[in-house]
């Protein structure tokens, strides 16, 4: 299976509107959101919205351009066009692009030209949260966790290492943790 690489940038306009491009591990746009945006949070609905429908192959129309050339249009299940992809040289490019954005639709992260937001997981419950310092204790308020509880973070392969009290942790990436209740 291959690894997600890929990344969500989320800017603003020339005219002050929100937008949002989905961009491969090479940091090329693979997808370009459809939509203008008003606020920040609506362009962050648009790419959770990329998120959902973009693994399904059936949520993707494949177009022809003006010059003869394919290209895909990724639809929400209300049938509304979220995202198009560029136009490719060939069926087989084509394909080999609706498979990147089948895979990279599926990052959590997003780069904005004021801030960035990575998904934080914590026993199970999903946060945006900025990049930047955070501390133990930030992380189980966040869950709204209270009373005592070990913190522990979660690598790729499932192993643990613990998060002890005023510890800080530098979020430039998704992070995983799991949760233990101590009283």
């Amino acid at each position: 299976m291959s690894k997600i690489t890929g990344y969500y940038t989320r800017f603003v306009g020339k005219d002050g509107n929100y937008y949002f491009n989905l961009k491969a591990g090479n940091h090329k746009i693979i997808l370009r959101g459809t939509e203008r945006y008003k606020t920040k949070n609506d362009a962050l609905t648009g790419i959770r919205s990329v998120q959902k429908n973009g693994q399904t192959k059936s949520n993707f129309e494949i177009k022809t351009a003006k010059n003869d050339e394919p290209y895909f249009v990724l639809k929400a299940g209300n049938y509304e066009p979220i995202g198009f992809g560029e136009t490719y040289s060939s069926s087989d490019a084509l394909d080999n692009g609706l498979a990147s954005v089948m895979l990279n639709s599926q990052s959590k992260i997003i780069r904005g030209t004021d801030e960035s937001l990575f998904e934080l997981n914590v026993g199970g419950r999903t946060f945006d949260i900025k990049e930047g310092p955070i501390t133990r204790e930030e992380i189980l308020a966040l869950a709204g966790l209270r009373g005592r509880w070990c913190l522990f973070l979660l690598d790729n392969k499932g192993n643990r290492t613990e998060i002890v009290a005023g510890q800080v942790i530098h979020v430039k990436d998704c992070l995983q943790f799991a949760v233990v209740r101590l009283d």
